[in-house]
């Protein structure tokens, strides 16, 4: 069996401290990442709803697929 060092207890709380700290920055980054990523597709997604008459319907006489690029 091997002799304990007489100063391994500092460093072990020291990357102790140093492990906690970064697992609680990355789960609140990750929670700000979640809430920036549902508030930009919760836009997106209004903008798809509140702008769809004026994204899919044609005009007059005129086919979906019929468009100025597709000759």
């Amino acid at each position: 069996m091997h002799a304990k060092a007489a100063n391994d207890g500092p460093f072990g709380f020291l990357t102790e401290q140093v492990v906690i700290k970064i697992g609680l920055l990355r789960s609140r980054f990750q929670a700000a990442l979640v809430v920036g990523l549902h508030a930009a597709l919760l836009a997106f997604g209004e903008f798809i709803f509140t702008q769809s008459n004026w994204l899919l319907v044609a005009l007059y006489g005129q086919n979906l697929y019929d468009t100025r690029y597709f000759r």
